[in-house]
């Protein structure tokens, strides 16, 4: 069993030049590979009472959108690197049609986070039993953490109802180092301006030529990776969580079906948007793929874990879309905290 990533795409070209489109795949074997994962991916979200109880309950986890996260900077934090480096580019640029490209590219990416998508995230930790993260998400030690196991096949969905659009949503190990960081963000950049000259410089057919739209097509395809990387990238100061996070780029659509998507929940005197979220590995049954429970170092052993049995039993017996496993291991923090 392994994770294997998959690109996420958000903005879909009319037409493509192979150029670009050999670009894009260059770019995305180092890319992948960072996210992949051999062997069994096992992460931990840490949560609190009403958190265990809700994604039990509902076979689900709640993303949330990733303007309201206790990190204000979440986004825009890795927006602005990119376009810092794009404006850099451009002051340094001398070719009218690549000029032009980065341009365009600028406006996809302010455009992504703002009118076009709204960006939703649930996060996992790599450890499953770490100090700090209790006393951050879980309720400071009175809470739990919910182990699942990610493979390469795991469905994830806000809306049962519709097949998953795995295009739109994916699992990405998040970015601390700033030397990696900008190894990404300047690889995407180099391969794209590569691309657009060897477009340019090649022998086009008579109709054709490197006009606006085609300049549009290649910034689309590569806003795309960029997006992708802006989401994966946070501040160093919170390396010691080593986040993985499930991230999904919901339309800023209007129908009708699509708002009806989205739940509401208070915390700290807000109103917190997110998506109710299904992952699932599907073999001749959708199987929530929760495989652990860790009680928190503030709780009641006995209890917590008496209570946590009854609602997993109750859990097993009533879940109809997604079954839960009856085989979800209870486990200890191994140290008690006042």
């Amino acid at each position: 069993m392994s994770y294997q990533a998959k690109p996420i795409d958000l903005l879909i070209p009319l037409n493509e030049f192979p150029e670009g489109i050999n670009a894009i795949n260059s770019f995305d074997e180092s890319w992948k590979e960072y996210h992949s994962f051999d062997g069994e991916l096992n992460l931990y979200h840490y949560t609190t009472n009403e958190g265990l109880k809700g994604i039990l309950e509902s076979q689900s986890l709640w993303c949330s959108h990733i303007k309201y996260f206790d990190d204000p900077s979440e986004w825009s934090y890795g927006e602005n690197m990119v376009i810092s480096k794009i404006e850099k580019l451009l002051l340094k640029e001398d070719d009218e049609k690549i000029k032009e490209m980065l341009k365009t590219l600028k406006l996809f990416i302010k455009a992504i986070g703002i009118q076009l998508y709204d960006i939703y995230a649930a996060c996992f930790c790599k450890d499953g039993n770490l100090l700090s993260q209790w006393r951050s998400y879980s309720n400071s030690g009175g809470g739990y953490n919910v182990g699942f196991i990610f493979d390469s096949d795991t469905k994830i969905t806000y809306n049962l109802e519709k097949t998953p659009n795995l295009k739109l949503a994916g699992l990405r190990k998040i970015i601390y180092d700033e030397n990696i960081q900008n190894k990404f963000i300047d690889s995407v950049l180099e391969k794209l301006i590569d691309a657009v000259h060897k477009v340019k410089n090649k022998k086009l057919k008579p109709e054709e030529s490197l006009d606006h739209t085609i300049l549009i097509q290649m910034a689309m395809n590569f806003a795309n990776r960029l997006a992708e990387i802006i989401a994966s990238l946070k501040n160093r100061i919170f390396e010691k969580e080593e986040e993985w996070r499930l991230i999904i780029f919901k339309p800023c659509d209007t129908e009708k079906d699509s708002r009806r998507q989205v739940n509401f929940r208070a915390k700290n005197g807000e109103l917190i948007p997110y998506l109710s979220t299904n992952i699932y590995n599907e073999d001749d049954k959708k199987l929530f793929p929760l495989k652990s429970i860790r009680i928190g170092p503030k709780l009641n052993v006995g209890r917590a874990e008496h209570s946590t049995h009854l609602l997993i039993k109750k859990q097993v017996e009533i879940s109809t879309d997604i079954k839960v496993d009856t085989n979800i291991e209870i486990l200890k923090a191994g140290y008690s905290l006042r």
